[in-house]
């Protein structure tokens, strides 16, 4: 087994022998890949250019205090729109490492920036100093194509994961995203919705949020209206994922145009119903009809789960109401109605997932505690008792902890 690893590497050895200055001095292949192969994670560059002197700061970091050799590829932008990219190697120490170069003396006295992880190539994530994000930040509203595609993806990727890890402020990232309304290409309108889901779920509630919701609809007015009128039937995955998407958000946005069309086609559901939504914006058609309509729309909805494939988009959207009065209708459903009882969980879940449902859950919990307790019905009750944990978690209501400690 030694004698054949020894003789892999002596044939990468060989192959990079033959391309200059692509590993340090003194150094095999098999010296720097030993710390990729055998530690857990990745780490997170910490770049800081100084265009003045011409040099770079830079060291890495990972939770574990793991190091490793890595090749920093990197491409510093000029005036003419051209790019000077080179290769260092970052050694395996924590300790910062400072490189000259003297081509960043030429953006001294602009905001021309340096991309690191030219492609995105790298498998490691880049954090800059605030003035390289300010210099990223104002050439993406300047030239973006000019940056590459992948690198705008990491950019968005990095910067939202930095500020979820608390290394860097969400204001980096949101603006960083003020470019996107110039954005054609979509990996990185879906790599931006991603990222858009996990921090609304985590960190930030746009529900009740007007202002934050008026900025995302802002970054994704022009590219609902662009799909909406030429992607409506496109068959390319991509295209037609980010109609999807942005179909989506646009109407959790509050978008005028998505809300008018889901109610549309709804109501044109209720006049004719072998006329069902599109199955592809289905639970967002859906949901939007149901957070903006009557009482007899939800009603309606609601008679079809039987009758429609994509049932849990259908339970989904059900809950999307914000009349304390059909929510807890619906809750009283899963209790009274087999069909509903046997997905309370998931009815739960779902109705949880707005500040409005929670408060309802957290009532209706009270009010059926009791009940319950007489009752051998042991599923719904530790469903129920699951979701409220879960109720409390997201809670930052003092006195409804209390309220529902009393409960016991």
């Amino acid at each position: 087994k030694n004698i054949n690893e020894d003789l892999f590497w002596e044939e990468i050895n060989e192959v990079v022998s033959l391309k200059k200055n692509i590993t340090p001095q003194n150094l095999t292949w098999k010296d720097l890949m030993e710390s990729w192969l055998t530690q857990k994670g990745y780490p997170v560059i910490n770049v800081s250019p100084n265009y003045e002197n011409g040099s770079l700061q830079i060291y890495q970091k990972e939770l574990n205090g793991n190091v490793w050799w890595v090749p920093l590829k990197y491409d510093i932008i000029d005036k003419y729109g051209n790019g000077i990219q080179k290769l260092i190697w970052l050694k395996d120490s924590n300790l910062s490492q400072t490189f000259q170069d003297e081509d960043l003396k030429e953006s001294s006295h602009s905001l021309y920036p340096v991309i690191f992880n030219v492609n995105h190539t790298g498998y490691y994530r880049v954090n800059y100093n605030d003035d390289n994000w300010k210099r990223i930040t104002h050439y993406l509203l300047r030239n973006h194509s000019r940056i590459n595609k992948y690198n705008r993806a990491q950019l968005i990727d990095d910067s939202f994961y930095l500020a979820s890890r608390g290394l860097l402020s969400y204001v980096i990232p949101f603006n960083i995203t003020t470019y996107l309304p110039n954005e054609d290409q979509p990996l990185i309108w879906i790599t931006f919705f991603e990222k858009l889901s996990e921090i609304t779920s985590k960190t930030f509630r746009i529900e009740n949020d007007d202002k934050l919701k008026g900025f995302f609809m802002n970054i994704t007015q022009k590219l609902f209206d662009i799909y909406h009128e030429e992607y409506l039937e496109s068959k390319d995955f991509l295209h037609k994922k980010l109609w999807q998407l942005s179909t989506q958000w646009s109407c959790k946005f509050d978008n005028s145009k998505c809300i008018q069309r889901s109610l549309l086609a709804v109501e044109d559901w209720m006049k004719n119903i072998t006329q069902i939504p599109n199955e592809d914006i289905f639970e967002a058609s859906i949901c939007t009809a149901v957070r903006n309509g009557n009482e007899s729309l939800w009603d309606f909805v609601a008679t079809q789960y039987l009758s429609v494939d994509k049932s849990d988009q259908l339970l989904a959207g059900l809950a999307c109401s914000t009349n304390n009065t059909i929510i807890e209708k619906y809750l009283n459903m899963t209790r009274e109605n087999q069909t509903f009882n046997s997905r309370a969980d998931f009815v739960f879940d779902k109705i949880c997932e707005t500040q409005n449902g929670r408060s309802s859950f957290i009532d209706f919990f009270q009010n059926e505690h009791e009940q319950l307790s007489k009752l051998n019905n042991f599923i719904l009750r530790y469903d129920m008792e699951q979701t409220l944990y879960k109720v409390l978690e997201l809670s930052d209501s003092k006195t409804r902890f209390e309220e529902v400690n009393n409960c016991y």
